[in-house]
């Protein structure tokens, strides 16, 4: 039997907007609104949480309870609040 890591896969979903920000960057550097960088998981949750500030995806807050300064899991409707916030289609 497989043992699971402690604390595994807790950020995967904050990872994974990393990823889609280093090829945003990478493949249209003048459009990316984040100059070059990748945000730190803080600052994702910074970005998600004015997004639902914006009333984009509010649900999300409610569902969650809120994930500033957490180590709550987040899903696609979070990704789709941040993106569409940054009006990145």
């Amino acid at each position: 039997m497989k043992k699971k890591m402690k604390k595994t896969g807790e950020f995967c979903g904050y990872r994974s907007i990393q990823m889609m920000v280093t090829y945003l960057n990478a493949s249209a550097p003048s459009a990316s609104p984040f100059n070059g960088g990748v945000p730190s998981i803080l600052a994702i949750q910074d970005m998600i949480e004015d997004a639902w500030d914006s009333g984009i995806r509010p649900e999300g807050r409610i569902e969650t309870g809120g994930i500033k300064g957490t180590r709550k899991y987040i899903g696609t409707p979070e990704v789709e609040a941040l993106f569409t916030n940054l009006e990145i289609p």
